[in-house]
């Protein structure tokens, strides 16, 4: 048996200690985006993207999203639309109160079309 002393910590938070010459640190994170869009939309060129937004917006509110999400498929990225639950905690907890967009907005290599967290 473990016997702790000082930092303790319960099931629902972990203590920690870091030494640091900033209080901000970045945190980094690797996710498979294609684990999160199994039950939503894979985009991989112009029809698909015609598609999703026939199915699921109004024509009028979509043609700046439509332009952008053409220019990412041009570039060779694929769109993965998902979601994230707060069910079982972890990451995936953190990444639907926060939202994707937190982490990965400095990136060039990646655009959010939107992602804010939230509920």
């Amino acid at each position: 048996m473990k016997i702790r002393k000082g930092f303790v910590s319960n099931s629902s938070s972990s203590s920690f200690m870091v030494s640091a010459l900033d209080s901000k640190i970045e945190l980094k994170l690797t996710i498979d985006l294609s684990d999160y869009a199994r039950y939503g939309y894979v985009l991989k060129n112009h029809q698909d993207v015609n598609q999703y937004l026939s199915d699921n917006f109004c024509d009028d509110d979509v043609n700046e999203l439509r332009t952008q999400m053409i220019a990412a498929i041009d570039r060779g990225e694929t769109i993965y639309q998902g979601s994230f639950g707060d069910d079982n905690g972890g990451i995936e907890a953190m990444l639907c109160e926060l939202g994707i967009g937190r982490f990965i907005k400095d990136r060039i290599d990646t655009h959010v079309f939107w992602g804010d967290g939230g509920y």
